[in-house]
């Protein structure tokens, strides 16, 4: 998918809803940041080294997530050298950059 093709679908798709309320208030769709999203298979040689690797360290089984699509420098990274990307997280799941310093367990 073209992220542009997707905002217009959406926004099309969210105005032809909207007109069906017949309400006064008005709606208005603004799209704030958009990217191609990354995505990779942990069949992947490098996934197996990197979960196999964290296994032998932490003694569990990663949990891998679909987490990361979001960032678009991932796929310039992986395109632009062409080579396979790895995010490697490390902390729960639960956890978020965006969290800050929020979370205290």
């Amino acid at each position: 998918m073209v992220p542009s093709d997707l905002s217009k679908l959406v926004s099309d798709y969210l105005h032809k809803t909207f007109a069906t309320l017949n309400t006064k208030n008005t709606l208005k769709v603004e799209e704030l940041h958009a990217g191609k999203w990354w995505v990779a298979s942990p069949d992947h040689w490098n996934y197996r080294a990197a979960s196999k690797a964290v296994e032998g360290v932490f003694g569990v089984k990663p949990d891998l997530t679909r987490e990361g699509g979001s960032i678009p420098v991932t796929l310039t990274f992986q395109d632009c050298l062409g080579k396979s990307v790895l995010l490697l997280p490390m902390g729960r799941g639960m956890l978020s950059f965006r969290m800050g310093t929020d979370f205290r367990g």
